[in-house]
């Protein structure tokens, strides 16, 4: 079970988680999906809890478990099959395909995901609301 605690803390975060041709609003959907993961990279504690909606049941668990994984761990992402399943003006649920991979830090499973993300639009932003992990494929 400890070998599986970072994984089942790294989902747990997550957890926190259809246009055609592509639109504006959509850009800016994507971009904050891809901010988070770019600010999780960085173990950059406010630029990730920054994609986070506040008003998310999780979101302080969110920040204090962040800050354990990056003080821990040194983590890689690769953030695929990015699309805007559906939206409306205040919330959008976009799928995903995410690989993490360990570079450094105790025992990890190296693991690819696919999802769905929940975000809401609050002051004109867009925010991580919740995540729905659908599959999990260890990659080791």
């Amino acid at each position: 079970m400890k070998k599986y605690m970072p994984f089942i803390i790294l989902m747990a975060l997550l957890t926190v988680g259809c246009a055609g041709g592509g639109s504006e609003s959509d850009a800016q959907i994507l971009a904050s999906i891809t901010a988070n993961l770019k600010a999780m990279e960085r173990e950059d504690v406010d630029g990730t809890m920054a994609t986070i909606d506040p008003s998310s049941g999780g979101y302080e668990m969110t920040k204090e478990m962040i800050k354990v994984i990056f003080e821990q761990y040194d983590l890689k992402y690769e953030l695929s099959d990015l699309k805007v399943i559906k939206r409306s003006d205040k919330e959008a649920e976009v799928g995903f395909t995410q690989i993490t991979r360990k570079a450094t830090g105790p025992d990890f499973r190296n693991n690819k995901i696919t999802g769905v993300h929940i975000l809401k639009k609050s002051d004109g932003v867009w925010r991580i609301f919740s995540s729905q992990i659908k599959t999990t494929e260890y990659l080791d």
